[in-house]
């Protein structure tokens, strides 16, 4: 049996996302907030026992077909957990084909300017480079898909029970 979803939220994601915003420029609390977000949607999905509300068979369905249609800031954390837990991925749909398209630097000045990142943004951090962008910042992408996550369960929550 696995944690209640309050409980694996309180437990397991905010201390791995609260971790990285304390340490923003550190790969490893980086790469534990993006799994523990991805965990997440799957607890989800088993918490509230998808085929009472969705029409999804699995957590990766659920991932693909529910969540990620709603959240272009989900579809890029998947895409990111996936890279990191994988290493490479050769399949030619991805966002992030790799975990060295995860890095951790400073981003200011010039660099940061012209690679579109916003001032409040700037510094030494943890952010995803590759040809089809310039720079993406994970941490406020991370804090964006934690409440999204938190607004599903909500909703979730609210729905009449099971008949």
């Amino acid at each position: 049996m696995f944690l209640k979803i309050d409980d694996f939220y309180h437990e397991i994601v905010s201390p791995f996302v609260r971790e990285f915003e304390a340490e923003r420029k550190s790969l490893k609390r980086a790469y534990g907030a993006v799994w523990a977000l991805d965990s997440f949607a799957s607890h989800i999905f088993y918490h509230f026992n998808n085929e009472q509300y969705l029409n999804d068979k699995d957590d990766i369905d659920f991932k693909k077909n529910y969540l990620r249609p709603k959240s272009p800031e989900f579809a890029f954390i998947l895409e990111v957990s996936n890279a990191t837990k994988h290493a490479v991925r050769n399949r030619s749909n991805v966002t992030i084909a790799s975990s060295q398209e995860i890095l951790a630097s400073d981003l200011s000045g010039w660099s940061a300017w012209f690679g579109g990142v916003k001032a409040e943004d700037w510094g030494e951090q943890v952010y995803a480079h590759n040809e089809n962008f310039r720079f993406r910042p994970l941490l406020p992408i991370v804090i964006k898909v934690e409440v999204f996550l938190q607004e599903i369960c909500q909703r979730f929550n609210n729905l009449p029970p099971p008949r």
